[in-house]
């Protein structure tokens, strides 16, 4: 027996009393993730506010679940998560007061409240680590809503089931459970990266099969958002190995599976003629292009508010978000930019406070998960192109990755044949999890 209890030589969640409260986190973790990327199932009972009142509700129970649990623990990224926090929350309220006063709107404190509360779902699992949630159904709960997502859009594009948020036309922009065609691909996206990251835990090639499903329902969505995660992440991954100089022969693995997606897209394209879906991976880099004309001018025109205004704070808060139109049918508009949002929102304290929160993520992450790394920064780069900061599930997801990269290492160190219990002192003491700089 270690000094915290633990029998050595066990993973998390395995065997007598400590196994049935990691049952039980287990299913309440799943139940959130379910509840948080399937927005749309509960939308077309109780309607579109409800179904986010709910994802907050669920995941409000998780994450006090976790609080009061007394084998949750803090760690070292506590502190400066507090204050970032703190700071976000501080700059954006007195960028609502100053909206209230110039504007005479209080769109602002609905925002400050939800993201608030995103960087809370953003930074928990950073800042606060329990063993009991660090244990198999973490694994199996991205793997399960990874493939249900991707089976349900399938079917969706296919007519063979019909779910709201889809484009007018499903067989290109598939909204599957989560509500919205905008949410579905680029939270599969960060679903899929995760197959692998378990693969290269696990050694089980079943994963890069989930993985490569997941990322042509991605791409066959036509969607550049979610393109754009699975190719800045490979991107990001393979310049980590260089500059780490850690080339194995195992890579070539990895080279298979990845030069595997665009051989099975163009087979795809091929077999259905759809060129269309090799053109909308090129117009990602293309202003020109359908879509990206537009933005391009709303961006101009959301610096140009952003630089008329205060700067250090917002004088806009609520005004450039689709929050406020969802929650409260008022009138707003999108910055399609989540750097641009904030900065028009809450400037550029609130902005920076908000990203910082990203470091700590990747921070808590073990640095020998690459592809979890790799996606992290990946999704902090999309967003300042893309408005998906404001997508709950998304935001979710990201902060559960170093939840999910805790246990791949204890799944790591029993292969090895060197397993250690689990600490139960914050982050930073030896064992599974502990995470070192870099």
């Amino acid at each position: 027996m270690s000094m915290n209890g633990e029998r050595a030589g066990r993973l998390p969640g395995r065997g007598g009393h400590d196994g049935k409260y990691s049952a039980l986190f287990g299913s309440l973790l799943f139940v959130s993730m379910f509840v948080m990327c399937s927005r749309g199932l509960f939308e077309v009972a109780a309607g579109k506010a409800a179904a986010y009142v709910l994802q907050l509700a669920v995941w409000s129970v998780l994450i006090t679940a976790c609080l009061i649990s007394r084998r949750t623990k803090p760690t070292i990224w506590l502190p400066l998560i507090l204050f970032f926090v703190a700071l976000f929350a501080a700059s954006s309220l007195v960028s609502a007061v100053i909206t209230l006063e110039r504007q005479g709107l209080a769109y602002g404190f609905i925002y400050v409240f939800v993201f608030l509360y995103i960087s809370i779902i953003l930074s928990f699992f950073s800042g606060f680590r329990n063993p009991w949630i660090e244990a198999p159904a973490v694994q199996k709960a991205f793997v399960a809503m990874g493939i249900l997502l991707a089976v349900f859009g399938i079917l969706q594009q296919l007519g063979m089931i019909r779910l709201p948020g889809g484009s007018a036309v499903a067989l290109l922009r598939p909204s599957s459970l989560t509500g919205s065609y905008l949410h579905y691909p680029i939270i599969l996206a960060l679903l899929a990266l995760s197959m692998m990251q378990i693969h290269a835990a696990t050694g089980k090639w079943r994963y890069i099969v989930y993985a490569v499903f997941m990322a042509v329902a991605i791409f066959t969505s036509f969607s550049r958002s979610g393109m754009s995660i699975v190719m800045g992440t490979i991107v990001f991954f393979y310049a980590s190995y260089y500059i780490r100089q850690k080339i194995k022969v195992k890579m070539y693995l990895y080279v298979i599976a990845v030069l595997s997606i665009p051989v099975i897209l163009l087979g795809m394209v091929i077999f259905a003629e759809q060129s269309a879906v090799l053109e909308r991976i090129v117009s990602i880099v293309d202003l020109e292009s359908g879509g990206n004309d537009g933005r391009t001018i709303i961006w101009t025109r959301v610096f140009a508010t952003y630089m008329d205004g205060p700067i250090i704070f917002g004088d806009q808060a609520g005004l450039y978000t689709n929050i406020t139109g969802n929650l409260l049918g008022g009138d707003a508009r999108a910055a399609e930019s989540g750097v641009l949002q904030h900065l028009v929102n809450i400037g550029l304290i609130g902005c920076l406070a908000f990203y910082a929160i990203f470091v700590f993520v990747y921070r808590a992450i073990d640095p020998s998960h690459l592809w979890l790394r790799a996606g992290v920064i990946t999704a902090a780069l999309q967003s300042f192109i893309y408005q998906s900061i404001e997508v709950f599930p998304y935001m979710a997801i990201l902060g559960l990755m170093p939840v999910l990269s805790r246990y791949l290492a204890a799944v790591e160190q029993e292969r090895r044949g060197k397993v250690t219990p689990l600490p139960s002192s914050p982050v930073g003491s030896p064992g599974p999890g502990a995470l070192p700089a870099g």
